[in-house]
């Protein structure tokens, strides 16, 4: 679904209450991955400084070794967790979507340590944990780029879009 502006937000809100229905957002984890040195593959550490302390301690910036997270996510025993990743889905640069990580294509886009694949078999088994991957198409992630300006507009949505359905405010 390729969205845009006002549209796009409210799109990307429904896309995730839809996977994350019947979650409380106290329990929902947001673990953001990338490489804030190639190019859109810092998505991920976009959309987390964009968030900044709005979601406290529940929104992680694993940058290029998410699974140094994990045991600070599975401290937490989330119902779900959300990783936000530059994903390459054959689609226009900018465009957001909200995927099963078992729709990941096992040859796709990938400059971490650990995959997304493991990362969310991982939350699977130890936390129970339901997990959905929050995606971008990249336009470039070579070492030295600088993010597009589609990706760049693409953090400042899904950060708005993931504040707006997990903000979780004390009783």
């Amino acid at each position: 679904m390729a969205l845009k502006g006002e549209n796009e937000i409210r799109a990307l809100e429904r896309a995730l209450r839809r996977r994350l229905r019947g979650v409380e957002p106290q329990r929902v984890a947001v673990l953001c991955v990338g490489n804030p040195l190639c190019g859109d593959d810092a998505f991920g550490s976009a959309v987390k400084d964009a968030i900044g302390e709005r979601l406290g301690e529940r929104a992680f910036d694993g940058g290029q070794a998410p699974e140094n997270e994990l045991p600070r996510i599975a401290r937490l025993s989330p119902q779900a967790v959300l990783l936000v990743d530059a994903v390459d889905f054959a689609a226009a640069p900018g465009t957001l979507r909200v995927i099963e990580p078992d729709q990941l294509r096992q040859d796709g886009f990938d400059t971490h340590t650990a995959s997304l694949g493991v990362l969310s078999s991982f939350l699977g088994q130890e936390c129970g944990a339901r997990v959905t991957v929050l995606a971008v198409q990249p336009r470039q992630v070579g070492l030295g780029e600088r993010m597009s300006r589609e990706v760049l507009e693409a953090s400042r949505t899904a950060a708005e879009a993931l504040i707006a359905v997990l903000k979780y405010e004390e009783p």
